[in-house]
């Protein structure tokens, strides 16, 4: 009878992780349909996406050309050409970040449209309507970033 007993624990210590991690999958699925944010909100939040996607978009237009102009003006000596180099590469690198957050906006309208919206992608908790309308495009809550960023 001890062996038994014995035996199913070790079963259940044996099951992988991949199987873990589907079980926290469907738990979290089942917890996003019991706990949607109110439609009111979710319009309220998709409205603020696409204006924030509007903006980023416009943005990196604008850089873009303004990092085209700086790369076209002549340029006289090395410490000029070294000045407008790195000049492009900053004003490049600021639109890569932004085409990051347009990302995080189109997968945060898709979110919206599965009802998984508002809901921390680690714990499962809702993110708070104040996070969620300072980084509208917010997939974890304030205490799961934290934890993210201490790591």
């Amino acid at each position: 009878m001890k062996k038994r007993k014995s035996m199913k624990r070790k079963k259940i210590a044996k099951i992988s992780t991949k199987t873990k991690s589907k079980l926290k999958r469907k738990t979290k699925s089942k917890i996003a349909k019991k706990k949607q944010m109110p439609k009111q909100s979710l319009k309220f939040f998709k409205n603020l996406l696409i204006d924030k996607k509007k903006d980023l978009l416009d943005e990196v237009k604008r850089r873009s050309e303004d990092g085209k102009e700086t790369y076209n003006e002549g340029v006289k000596d090395f410490a000029d050409m070294a000045s407008d180099s790195y000049e492009s590469e900053f004003i490049y690198g600021v639109t890569d970040t932004e085409r990051k957050y347009i990302d995080d906006v189109e997968l945060s309208l898709k979110r919206i449209d599965d009802g998984t919206y508002g809901i921390c992608d680690s714990c499962g908790k809702f993110i708070s309507k104040a996070r969620l309308e300072a980084i509208p495009f917010a997939s974890l809550c304030i205490t799961c970033k934290a934890k993210k960023e201490h790591l």
